[in-house]
């Protein structure tokens, strides 16, 4: 029952010619108090039906607000997803390129290293040869050195053995000349031979 029927309802005793004249009775009292109690009660029913509603119409505008935030986040979420698929594709094709440069430098600097180990031992054979060549050079200085000295005093005694041969012929002429002289005035007397002999001597 609606609020305007029960008071349509409690107004007919009112209006009622025979009722206004008359003494209620304690059933009629008891009555009409119901009728009020009841229209109390639709009038508190209509107030919370329409809280009811009320509840019902803002619960539907959350729900609705939920499922837009959902289908919002679901939305975020998946363009998230997607970027980080992405992101995660291009990380692992950084990390493939990385791990292939990262072979390939590992090989090139094992190349590296055997090529300076060979230079390495080349280098130690050629400072053993010039370690050799030096000491051969030093010898061979120290024996050039020594021939020069040879040398020098072999000049040396070819310089006094030609001045000696010099000196030599030089006497050799004198005596040759004093002979020749001898032998030309020997001809002479016994007495001029012996003052030529000691004019040679």
């Amino acid at each position: 029952m609606s609020q305007s029927s029960a008071k349509g309802a409690m107004a007919t005793p009112k209006n009622s010619p025979k009722t206004a004249n008359s003494v209620l009775s304690p059933n009629r009292i008891t009555r009409l108090q119901e009728k009020e109690d009841l229209c109390n009660l639709n009038d508190r029913l209509a107030v919370y039906i329409d809280k009811v509603r009320s509840l019902e119409s803002e619960n539907a505008g959350l729900r609705l607000r939920i499922t837009e935030s959902e289908t919002e986040v679901s939305r975020e979420l998946g363009g998230l997803k997607a970027a980080y698929e992405s992101e995660l594709a291009d990380a692992r094709k950084t990390l493939d390129s990385v791990a292939k440069e990262r072979a390939r430098l590992q090989l090139e600097l094992a190349k590296l290293k055997e090529e300076h180990k060979e230079l390495k031992a080349r280098n130690t054979k050629k400072e053993s040869d010039l370690a050799s060549a030096q000491l051969r050079l030093k010898d061979l200085e120290a024996l050039l050195n020594s021939k020069d000295a040879s040398l020098a005093t072999a000049l040396g005694e070819k310089r006094s053995l030609e001045a000696e041969n010099r000196d030599l012929k030089t006497q050799v002429s004198k005596v040759s000349f004093k002979r020749d002289k001898c032998d030309i005035t020997g001809s002479g007397s016994t007495a001029s031979k012996v003052t030529a002999v000691s004019g040679c001597i």
